[in-house]
């Protein structure tokens, strides 16, 4: 029979206290060891966390505040297109991703016949967002028009290393895949 009084997971005084206890100092120990050191850095007047790959605050959709747009071009050496979790096609290639914000829109321009049976040539995003690990471009974050064009991406992410950008993915509804590019 259950004693409705004790509601603890372990009763006081038992040798499972001690061994949680241990376990706890362990686990404590390990991860004071390997937690990452984080540098903040201001970036207009936005703080951001600096790591290996570079943190920034959660902001979906510019519901916190603005988002400052930036063009870029990103150069990169490899692609990779995966579909279920599986790579169904990569490749070397001196590429480059051109993408320039005109009236808050994010147009993108990628010209390479070893990638564009996967991704059109040119498309555009009207959202932005900052999620953590990534700058997120979107087209309809929420899919509430329910609208999908054939190889068309429909969300963008960019990863940053020390501030520099070091990776873009294009995720495309239609078909189901996510497009990766590597610098």
């Amino acid at each position: 029979m259950e004693n409705s009084e004790n509601r603890s997971l372990i009763t006081i005084g038992s040798s499972n206290l001690a061994k949680t206890e241990k376990l706890l100092s362990i686990t404590q120990k390990i991860l004071s060891e390997i937690k990452p050191q984080y540098e903040n850095v201001k970036i207009g007047g936005q703080e951001w966390i600096s790591e290996n790959s570079d943190i920034f605050p959660r902001n979906v959709g510019e519901t916190l505040g603005t988002i400052e747009k930036k063009s870029y071009t990103f150069n990169y050496k490899t692609f990779q297109v995966w579909k279920d979790g599986i790579i169904i096609y990569s490749g070397k290639s001196k590429g480059q991703i051109i993408a320039k914000v005109s009236n808050g829109i994010l147009n993108v321009k990628i010209d390479d016949i070893m990638i564009n049976n996967h991704i059109i040539k040119n498309f555009s995003f009207g959202e932005i967002s900052q999620l953590g690990d990534r700058i997120m471009w979107s087209k309809d974050l929420f899919n509430s028009n329910r609208k999908t064009e054939r190889n068309n991406p429909d969300i963008s992410s960019l990863f940053f290393i020390n501030l520099v950008l070091s990776k873009v993915t294009f995720t495309i509804y239609e078909p189901n895949t996510v497009v990766e590019f590597y610098s």
